[in-house]
């Protein structure tokens, strides 16, 4: 067994390190990113003036432009021209936020760092709820809708269209459902999915989903939490049946 060496040398030797310090323009986007994450710059304020910040936090233009364009890279900031021109905090936007999500999910399943599985799962956990949310909370104009979605799908089963109509069907169930949240998250999940899988369903496995979408459709008028929610599972198994990861 070694004996350990506690000469002042090897202890200062293994002890002491210097560490690395963030960079200014890092500290200052950090701190900038709080500020806005937090509420307390809203979206659509004015910053500073970069004479302002260099003065605040002592620094040159230079590394506060870096700090601005890492806030700008992140979509956190717009910068504008002209007189009534500045940085602005970013107004949030839905569509936006969805293609950050379907490029970073997509790169995620591209590099093998999540599953096909993982996000056909994110689905079940995303819609079987939202189902039943959307039997509790239908409305005769919500159902309406639904009922002509589905004869939208059925009309394109034999078109490139029928994938798009049919997240339109589920679309729909979202927003009757009445959760934003959820109706963000889950056409990213779609977008990742579709990219690398090819559809073999045939002619009669469409018109099984058709048949699924009426069935769901039929549950949610009904007020059927329970049933709505079995005929979304034996949809989405069904969906999951007629797609398959493209062979390498």
């Amino acid at each position: 067994m070694n004996t350990p060496d506690l000469t002042p040398d090897a202890v200062v030797a293994d002890t002491l390190a210097l560490r690395r310090i963030e960079p200014a323009y890092q500290q200052i986007a950090s701190q900038l990113r709080a500020l806005i994450l937090e509420g307390r710059l809203p979206a659509g304020s004015r910053l500073p003036t970069e004479d302002k910040l260099c003065a605040t936090f002592g620094v040159s233009r230079t590394t506060v432009r870096e700090a601005l364009r890492m806030l700008s890279a992140d979509n956190l900031v717009i910068t504008t021209r002209g007189a009534t021109g500045g940085t602005f905090v970013t107004t949030p936007d839905v569509l936006a936020v969805q293609q950050r999500l379907q490029t970073s999910l997509r790169l995620l399943n591209g590099s093998n760092e999540i599953s096909h599985d993982e996000l056909y799962e994110a689905r079940v956990l995303l819609e079987i709820p939202a189902v039943r949310a959307a039997t509790r909370r239908r409305t005769p104009e919500g159902v309406a809708r639904l009922r002509a979605l589905a004869a939208d799908v059925e009309a394109a089963r034999t078109t490139p269209d029928r994938t798009t109509r049919s997240e339109d069907f589920h679309q729909a169930i979202f927003d009757i459902a009445g959760n934003r949240v959820i109706a963000l998250i889950a056409p990213p999940i779609w977008a990742a999915l579709s990219l690398s899988w090819r559809e073999r369903g045939s002619a009669h496995s469409w018109a099984s989903i058709d048949h699924e979408h009426d069935q769901i459709m039929e549950h949610i008028e009904r007020g059927d939490e329970d049933g709505a929610a079995r005929a979304m599972l034996k949809h989405l198994q069904e969906l999951r049946d007629i797609r398959r990861p493209e062979q390498s």
